[in-house]
């Protein structure tokens, strides 16, 4: 809803933090790992080419195909680069390798995701979900991300002109939703507060524990 039509943005993308258990070398055993599921324009929108192979794209959007990131490769494959074109079992599916993200590339300064599946395969039932995830609009469980072409008021007020028309149009999963405009600075910012309030909260605890 929020990319379709919008004047105020250049390019949209979402992503979701999944667990897998992750393969790979001969002999071991699986071991669980975070990474993204992401709309398949993801590194173009981002402008981040792969290191090795190639990106996403709009081709994949169904496709069991995987990107690894740099850290992830270096310490699984030895930093490899025969493994493009190679499998790696993702949730005991084999999932095809078609590139390596840039070395130090991520949108989270904490949490720093192991690999990148499109999206999509969520609807060809090769991600473990409950109910149908990309169907269903009372889940909230994207992360957005936006290129804007116009000042951020504009693209505020566009967002929330979409927001209003979401709500009259889907009143049962969307009362009460508006859309709040950040960018990347103000989103930092704002996770930074909040992990200092939970560890400030964790410490206080402690302190309550000794006493």
């Amino acid at each position: 809803g929020f990319a379709r039509g919008a004047q105020t943005l250049s390019g949209v993308v979402a992503q979701s933090q999944i667990l897998l258990a992750v393969g790979g070398r001969v002999g071991e055993v699986p071991e669980v790992r975070m990474g993204l599921a992401v709309t398949p324009n993801y590194f173009d929108v981002l402008g981040v080419p792969a290191e090795i192979g190639r990106a996403l794209n709009s081709g994949d959007s169904r496709e069991p195909v995987v990107v690894l990131a740099d850290a992830f490769w270096r310490d699984h494959f030895s930093g490899n680069a025969g493994v493009i074109g190679g499998t790696i079992p993702l949730g005991g599916v084999p999932f095809t390798i078609i590139g390596v993200s840039p070395r130090g590339f991520g949108l989270d300064r904490f949490l720093h995701e192991d690999f990148y599946v499109p999206m999509g395969i969520y609807a060809a039932g090769l991600l473990p979900s409950t109910g149908h995830p990309l169907t269903d609009r009372g889940r909230r469980y994207l992360s957005v991300y936006a290129r804007r072409a116009a000042p951020l008021a504009a693209v505020q007020s566009e967002m929330s002109a979409v927001a209003a028309g979401l709500v009259r149009e889907y009143p049962d999963t969307n009362r009460d939703q508006k859309a709040r405009v950040l960018t990347e600075f103000a989103a930092r910012l704002e996770a930074e507060g909040s992990l200092q309030t939970v560890a400030w909260t964790l410490l206080a605890l402690a302190a309550l524990s000794l006493l």
